[in-house]
């Protein structure tokens, strides 16, 4: 459906684990203790690179998170996946050289369209 950009599957387990083990004990981290999210692909997130669907941004990981990055983790969110956006956020479907054409699950002949198809 390429509608991922990259996962954060180790990341995000081991994050679950820890926000489970902080539930038991009483500790709540904030309203998204636990949940997981996704990270649009323009959005940066450290140690993952933040295309923008552009191969020149390829291979340039970010130094630290976004500061919306920042809030969702300290509220208790988990990052767990990197989504799909239109090269340069420029058009209205999710498409790019990079991650290629983000698809609809219903009908994969068809885009999921909008610029967060991801």
């Amino acid at each position: 459906l390429s509608c991922l950009a990259e996962i954060n599957f180790e990341e995000a387990i081991a994050l679950a684990r820890e926000r489970d083990k902080e539930r038991k004990e009483g500790k709540i981290r904030g309203p998204l203790h636990g949940l997981p999210i996704s990270i649009k692909d323009q959005i940066d997130m450290a140690g993952f690179d933040s295309t923008c669907g552009l191969s020149a941004r390829c291979y340039r990981p970010a130094i630290e998170d976004a500061v919306i990055v920042q809030i969702l983790r300290a509220a208790g969110a988990i990052p767990f996946v990197r989504t799909n956006i239109p090269q340069a956020l420029f058009l209205p479907e999710s498409v790019n050289a990079i991650w290629g054409c983000c698809k609809n699950p219903f009908n994969a002949k068809r885009t999921s369209g909008g610029s967060s198809g991801g």
